[in-house]
């Protein structure tokens, strides 16, 4: 989201699916840390369903909301906020502290083992 944002996008809220939608916690996790509503919508396969949604969209003019009803919102908690923010400032420490290992780690792995 950083990404997008720095590259001039303007997200104002998201919308789940896939297996995260499978739990609660988890996506009021990520209400609360990117600070974003997401909607739930009646399906939540993703890829496949929103790529069956555009070619439907090329030859009719179904909006998205008659395809695929949201049919929960999961709003931010504010009062999580710094909490998630003074760990996100760790972990962006930490992988930069341990970037070069995890690259190393990933070149050896590449190698044909010796014999």
């Amino acid at each position: 989201i950083d990404t997008m944002r720095a590259a001039g996008g303007d997200i104002r809220r998201l919308v789940a699916v896939g297996g995260g939608t499978q739990g609660d916690l988890w996506m009021q996790i990520v209400s609360d840390v990117t600070g974003l509503r997401q909607d739930v919508p009646a399906v939540t396969i993703g890829a496949s369903f929103g790529a069956a949604y555009l070619a439907a969209r090329a030859v009719t003019s179904v909006g998205i909301d008659e395809w695929n009803p949201v049919l929960r919102t999961v709003e931010p908690d504010s009062s999580t906020r710094d909490f998630y923010d003074q760990r996100f400032a760790l972990y962006r420490e930490l992988y930069s502290a341990t970037a070069p290992i995890a690259h190393a780690l990933a070149q050896s792995s590449r190698r044909e083992p010796e014999n």
